[in-house]
């Protein structure tokens, strides 16, 4: 495994004692991400230490954040394609001063960041991170409206809005492919919320390519319709679509704990199979009436449509539909695009690493300078755990050494009820890692806490293993 310290190796900051200080924190952070700082730190000096970096006006987040793009920029060396997956997040900020109040759309103290996600993706296994190569802070100042009827905006009033928080999107693209122009290939992923004809555009004139969940349900025809062809629309075409070819998917099961709009997107649902059918099609979409006129009138693209036309009883569908530069003609290729989304899901666990194995939304700062500058120390260390718990599903049969440091190997062997044989993969040494978090083989795969709380304690234990050999060591 990489040395996370070597993430800020390169930092940027006025004064080399305030690198070295970096440095020494995200060590300690790193053998012990989901600790509060003094148990993290264990040392009085250190932790008030760590207030005054965070706090210091001269440590900011983008050159820490900086620092870590650069990285990941260069674990990408060589790479035919890169996929950066686009998202936003809700970071609840409550010890946030009241003179530096900022407010989700849930009423709670907090920021949204939004976050560009290098990843490499292979048909043959799940996507792995290289890192982040752009995040973003919005906070909103004015707590969101309270009473009343909610007001929906149209396309037209979105693009004339004062808020700019949509040209996050452009400027994670557009940093991305600043720090990717050693790429090849460079592909974007994003959900429904960046459905954008300008952003469509955008990807266009940059040479990258894009796949894009729709939400808006878009003017457009066939490709291949004469020009004086009436339009039509997305869901239009897509209801018009033929299978190309069919498959049976597992589906998971999906709760009811999340929000109310959550829940109207994603109904809960059982686990089931879902016999699938997959086609595409090649559109021109036109451009939007309020839209600038230095936009082209239109946009050829790729619609891939994947639907479940039998549903089980008393269960909602699925459909996905998706905009896309990449070449759909052949099933490979559609597959292939359709993998390229499923990649998206790779930031929702990028983003659990962040919150429940780092604890981000925990850190008891109250200004908005050192909540960025924590975000921007532990975006690392979530790549990294998100790369650890990826390695062990991507690559099972790899030597754990892969993974863990032979000391660390050492001590797991010692200290945890699940046995490891002399030369362990990836995979036994994960789970073996999981029954140090107090993980039951019944209950599936390891979430974030277990693994937390399983790495807290085999690195207090390697501390001990080391102190041990030291004091032995001084007797002779």
């Amino acid at each position: 495994m990489e040395d996370v310290v070597g993430e800020f190796e390169d930092v940027l900051l006025p004064d080399k004692r305030l690198s070295q200080r970096v440095r020494r924190f995200v060590e300690s952070a790193w053998q012990a991400p989901g600790e509060s700082l003094p148990r993290m730190l264990q040392d009085v000096s250190q932790v008030e230490g760590a207030y005054r970096l965070v706090n210091n006006a001269r440590v900011t987040f983008s050159a820490l954040q900086a620092a870590h793009a650069a990285k990941t920029a260069a674990r990408t060396q060589g790479s035919a394609e890169v996929v950066v997956v686009h998202d936003t997040t809700e970071v609840e900020t409550p010890y946030l001063d009241e003179s530096e109040a900022s407010y989700l759309k849930t009423g709670q103290l907090g920021y949204r960041a939004h976050i560009s996600l290098a990843v490499s993706v292979r048909p043959d296994g799940p996507a792995r991170p290289y890192g982040v190569l752009c995040a973003q802070a919005d906070f909103q100042s004015r707590p969101p409206r309270s009473g009343g009827k909610k007001q929906s905006r149209n396309g037209w009033a979105t693009a004339r809005s004062k808020d700019k928080a949509f040209l996050r999107w452009f400027r994670g693209i557009e940093a991305s492919a600043e720090a990717l122009e050693h790429v090849p290939n460079v592909v974007h992923v994003a959900d429904r919320e960046a459905d954008s004809y300008p952003l469509f555009h955008f990807v266009q004139q940059l040479g990258h390519g894009c796949v894009i969940r729709l939400r808006t349900d878009r003017r457009a025809k066939l490709a291949d319709d004469d020009l004086d062809e009436e339009w039509s629309s997305l869901g239009e075409v897509a209801a018009q679509m033929q299978g190309s070819f069919e498959r049976t998917v597992p589906l998971s099961k999906r709760g009811n704990k999340a929000a109310p709009a959550q829940l109207k997107k994603h109904p809960p649902r059982e686990s089931r199979g879902a016999l699938l059918h997959y086609g595409a099609a090649s559109v021109q979409l036109k451009k939007p009436h309020y839209q600038p006129a230095s936009l082209p009138e239109s946009l050829e693209l790729s619609l891939v449509r994947v639907w479940e036309p039998a549903p089980p009883e008393g269960e909602a569908p699925v459909e996905w539909l998706l905009v896309t530069t990449e070449p759909c003609e052949t099933p490979a290729e559609i597959m292939r695009v359709v993998d390229l989304y499923r990649a998206r899901w790779v930031i929702e666990e990028f983003f659990k690493a962040l919150k429940t194995g780092c604890l981000i939304e925990s850190r008891q700062f109250e200004t908005r300078h050192a909540l960025l500058n924590m975000l921007a120390l532990f975006l690392p260390i979530a790549v990294h755990l998100l790369w650890l718990r990826t390695c062990a599903r991507d690559t099972p049969d790899a030597p754990a050494t892969d993974a863990f440091t032979p000391l660390q190997l050492e001590v797991l062997k010692h200290t945890s009820y699940r046995k490891l044989p002399p030369s362990p993969t990836v995979l036994q040494a994960m789970w073996s890692l999981a029954g140090l978090g107090g993980h039951l083989p019944s209950n599936g795969w390891p979430g974030w806490q277990v693994l937390g709380r399983a790495f807290v304690t085999l690195v207090q234990s390697v501390r001990t293993w080391q102190l041990a050999q030291a004091a032995a060591g001084a007797k002779m």
